[in-house]
């Protein structure tokens, strides 16, 4: 059957069959596609087609809106071709074993909203491009081998709800144009990277975010206060940087908050109070360099819900199970002791000046009693003298 005689088709749909069998020709009949001038959705995914995208993918109806080639064995690069397809809003290529980089064409595609192909072997830079697609709500290019930086042409992308780029070789400093893009709700994935630099204080624009990544990469510097701004998050990781200083006051507004997992990064400080009074049903504080009492209330009084271990060797008290030591005891200045130190030093020292000035005092008497029987007994020695009848 030629399915170019279907000259009124308008949706073509063979989704999860097992159409193709791997072969380089598996494809070729799109080419007969191009007389279905009305197509507007084509959905392939999810059968066995091998061999390449064609290049007369572009002779498709210039009505598609929507192409679904995911999870088949189609090789080859993403053709420039591409790009003619100016009605397409919804583009997904998952899992694959494309090849080769995203296409600078793939930025004439004005009208396209989603556009998925990850899971796949593309490398290459992230085409500047992209970034003249100003509708996209949702672009998807992890687990891919996509290198250099986020282009920050990509901010211009205010209508994304989620963006993920995880598992790539994506480096250099994270945009500011990127972090900040307010529109993001869904998720903001950039994991397993190798971005550097600190955290921008442009990501307290995603105040609507529910999922925020950027662990396994090489950030440095404080979090930023502003993260307490994001007051939708649910999920916050940041795990496996290099992240320093204290965890930041304002994270108390993180009302939302069910996962958190800061660890394998050099914070320190003592462990703040508020987190036990986050909704928190996990928390990973492991491998950083955290000191002071562990607090014992929330997440803190479930051994299974949270994890200090590690470096944190200055940490003490918490809930029995930890095995941590005993914080010292701290007298606040409430907490006076009965003899202040001066009264103590007063006790000690009085009795010895009293001992030492009675003991004076009886050498005194003890002297004036002997100068006075000497005195008697020397009137009386001359009377006898001068008058020896009285003797």
């Amino acid at each position: 059957m030629n399915l170019g005689n279907l000259r009124n088709l308008y949706f073509l749909n063979l989704n999860t069959n097992r159409f193709g069998s791997n072969k380089p020709d598996d494809l070729s009949f799109i080419g007969s596609l191009a007389n279905c001038t009305n197509l507007r959705k084509l959905i392939l995914s999810e059968n066995q087609f091998g061999g390449v995208l064609p290049g007369s993918i572009a002779n498709l109806s210039s009505k598609l809106e929507e192409l679904w080639l995911g999870r088949n064995k189609i090789s080859g690069s993403i053709p420039q071709e591409i790009g003619n397809l100016n009605n397409l809003y919804f583009l997904e290529i998952v899992e694959n074993m494309i090849s080769g980089s995203i296409p600078e064409s793939i930025g004439k595609l004005s009208k396209l909203q989603q556009l998925r192909i990850e899971v796949n072997n593309i490398s290459g830079k992230i085409p500047p491009s992209i970034g003249n697609i100003t509708g996209l709500s949702l672009v998807n290019v992890a687990e891919n081998m996509l290198e250099g930086s986020i282009p920050a042409e990509l901010g211009n992308c205010t209508n994304l709800q989620a963006l993920n780029l995880r598992i790539n070789r994506l480096t250099g400093l994270i945009p500011e144009q990127v972090i900040g893009i307010s529109s993001l709700s869904v998720a903001f994935f950039l994991d397993l990277n190798e971005f550097t630099g600190p955290i921008p204080s442009q990501v307290g624009n995603l105040k609507n975010l529910g999922a925020l990544s950027i662990s396994g990469n090489k950030l440095t510097g404080e979090l930023p206060s502003a993260l307490g701004d994001c007051q939708v998050l649910e999920y916050l990781d940041l795990h496996g940087n290099f992240l320093d200083g204290a965890i930041p006051s304002s994270l108390d507004q993180l009302k939302g908050i069910q996962q958190l997992d800061l660890s394998q990064n050099n914070l320190s400080g003592q462990i703040p109070e508020f987190l036990g009074k986050l909704p928190l049903m996990g928390l990973n504080l492991s491998h950083n360099m955290f000191e002071g009492e562990v607090p014992k209330v929330g997440v803190f009084n479930n051994i299974t819900a949270f994890s200090v271990v590690g470096k944190n060797m200055k940490l003490c008290g918490g809930i029995q199970p930890l095995h941590l030591p005993a914080c010292p005891i701290k007298f606040s200045k409430k907490d006076k002791r009965p003899f202040p130190d001066k009264m103590i030093l007063l006790f000690i020292i009085l009795p010895i000046v009293l001992l030492g000035r009675t003991w004076n005092a009886e050498m005194l008497f003890a002297e004036v009693k002997l100068s006075v029987r000497s005195q008697i007994l020397y009137k009386r020695s001359n009377a006898c003298l001068l008058h020896p009848e009285l003797s």
